[in-house]
């Protein structure tokens, strides 16, 4: 192919050459042939290059997809894990996103429909199938050496028993069971917050005013919470100890936006050991006042003057989220103006 180009290059030349002696062409019409000869030639030199750069960007996607299409062989590590249950003789394999855990700790995985505790016996040797990932592991330790691993792994098959329920029988009165209702607790309230937020509170009209009871502590909290970033002139908070912790976590950016926009903000709470962090926390954005003897789990929020929240919160759950608390709106708060 080159060389036809050339050839015929030289071709022309001789021709024109010719031509030029032969008197029928002028030596400047021959060099502004050649001139726009050699513009051509290199704007179709650099299509060329331009269509073989498309070609290698093509091939190396073609290559790129190759190799997403390459199953790994390196996956997460799958560990059998014990179950209360009697199918499979309690043993399921599931799959851990990070790292591995140590035989005898146990872990929080799904089974069926809910959630259940189970205890790890090792790394799988063998995997079939797709796993489900292991959604918590509960324990910082194993509760259960190798060696009562072992005796329970040797006791359920001398006796024919699902080694789940073996193992369950082996762990420490009360503990797993505590580590079920907890986990069954959790996902009622998870579905509970779902639901809510299809769900129009209705105020029960009173004879001082509406009425409004909320149960749960989101429910509670978000209502708290609501009120404040509602206010327009006052917020009174007379606020128990637990509540100003909370407050500072949950509540302190709508404290720090209602202030900025003009809203006099006072919390008045009995400020201790347990709290005063909390307390300094908030008595940067709004007033904070020590009172005694203070609130116990009990906290009014007062908006406005023309809307009261009376919410108890439930001292003995540390859970920031989750919990048994409840609270009371009203229409009525029972300030004069």
């Amino acid at each position: 192919m080159i060389f036809l180009v050339f050839a015929s290059v030289v071709v022309i030349l001789w021709v024109g050459a010719q031509d030029v002696l032969a008197g029928r062409m002028t030596a400047g019409r021959l060099g502004q042939f050649v001139l726009y000869a050699v513009f051509a030639a290199g704007g179709l030199g650099e299509l060329s290059q331009v269509w073989g750069e498309i070609s290698l960007a093509a091939g190396a996607a073609e290559r790129i997809a190759e190799i997403l299409a390459i199953a790994p062989t390196i996956k997460a590590p799958a560990h059998p894990v014990a179950l209360p249950v009697p199918a499979n003789g309690g043993v399921f394999t599931y799959r851990l996103p990070a790292g591995t855990v140590e035989p005898g700790r146990r872990v929080l995985v799904p089974l069926g429909r809910r959630n259940a505790t189970g205890v790890v016996l090792g790394l799988a040797t063998s995997v079939r199938g797709e796993l489900r990932d292991v959604l918590r592991v509960l324990d910082d330790r194993p509760l259960l050496p190798p060696d009562v691993l072992h005796l329970v792994r040797w006791a359920a098959a001398h006796y024919l028993a699902p080694l789940g329920l073996a193992i369950r029988g082996a762990l420490p009165p009360g503990i797993d069971m505590r580590e079920e209702l907890r986990a069954t607790e959790d996902d009622l309230e998870r579905s509970a917050s779902r639901l809510m937020a299809y769900v129009t509170p209705r105020p029960t009209p009173g004879p001082t005013g509406d009425f409004l009871l909320f149960r749960k502590r989101q429910a509670v909290v978000r209502k708290f919470r609501e009120m404040v970033e509602g206010a327009q002139r006052e917020v009174i908070v007379s606020a128990s100890e637990m509540c100003v912790v909370r407050g500072s976590r949950f509540l302190i950016d709508a404290y720090r936006d209602r202030a900025k926009a003009g809203v006099a903000i006072r919390v008045s709470t009995r400020i201790t050991s347990q709290n005063q962090a909390a307390a300094e926390v908030v008595r940067r954005e709004v007033d904070v006042r020590h009172t005694e003897p203070g609130n116990r789990g009990t906290s009014i929020l007062v908006v406005d003057r023309n809307e009261v929240f009376i919410c108890h919160w439930n001292p003995d759950d540390e859970d920031l989220h989750f919990g048994d608390d409840v609270g009371l709106w009203s229409t009525n708060p029972g300030v004069e103006a």
